[in-house]
């Protein structure tokens, strides 16, 4: 468990699912089913951009800037590797999650686990969440900037409980699951559907903010990068289509 929590943590919290905790939103079936996609948005495959949430009450030197990159296709999404990177990082990094964006406001975007197992083992696949609030579509209708934020079980502890301030993963657990989500360890496993979308609302608060996701340039040899990120290599954004709050 810690480990699948990790690995969607190095993602979304999309991005980075900068979460030392755990307290997501867990199943071990998926919730979303793969024809559910035809009907929501898309996002633009190619490289994207994950900009740190700036949050009032604890506020970071990293806030607004990109903390992470990653590659979104049609189908999964992995992280950037950089050049450099070291064989052993890479192989833990290079590791693409398939995704399902369903319908609903803010959209839900369903990420499967597949965890590495040691020869000889299996570690069933589980599944887990965020939340995607589109800000500029393209042409297309494909997002080019969204808002995303981690699924989370409840609020977390506040000073005064006994788990406040420690830095183990037990330490970001919830006290208090949102009803239909019931605590398994350091994750909780939801009723329904509903439960998940009544969670992703309220984990934007939680959560303390939201992280800023840009499409930068196609995942194609010879792509331009955009300039800046969202505009193409003209310096024109991409035509507007709509925009949505989370």
């Amino acid at each position: 468990m810690k480990a699948l929590a990790g690995g969607v943590r190095a993602l979304v919290a999309i991005t980075t699912f900068a979460l030392s905790g755990c307290n997501m939103v867990m199943t071990h079936a998926p919730m979303l089913r793969s024809n559910e996609s035809t009907a929501s948005p898309k996002l633009r495959p190619g490289v994207w951009s994950v900009e740190q949430p700036c949050r009032t009450e604890s506020p970071s030197p990293l806030c607004g800037r990109p903390v992470n990159m990653l590659v979104v296709t049609k189908t999964n999404v992995r992280q950037l590797i950089a050049p450099g990177t070291p064989p052993n990082l890479r192989v833990s990094l290079d590791h693409p999650l398939p995704y399902v964006i369903g319908v609903g406001k803010p959209l839900l975007v369903q990420l499967r686990l597949d965890p590495l197992a040691p020869p000889g083992h299996a570690i069933p696949a589980q599944f887990t969440f965020a939340a995607l609030a589109p800000i500029i579509s393209d042409e297309k209708g494909e997002i080019v900037v969204a808002e995303a934020w981690p699924v989370e079980c409840g609020p977390p502890p506040k000073p005064g409980d006994a788990n406040y301030g420690l830095q183990d993963e037990q330490g970001q657990v919830t006290n208090h699951p949102l009803p239909g989500l019931k605590m398994d360890a350091f994750d909780c496993e939801p009723e329904g559907r509903s439960t998940i979308q009544r969670a992703a609302i309220a984990s934007r608060a939680w959560f303390g903010g939201a992280f800023l996701l840009r499409w930068v340039k196609n995942d194609l040899p010879g792509a331009q990068a955009t300039s800046p990120a969202g505009q193409s290599s003209d310096g024109q954004a991409p035509a507007p289509r709509g925009i949505a709050s989370g």
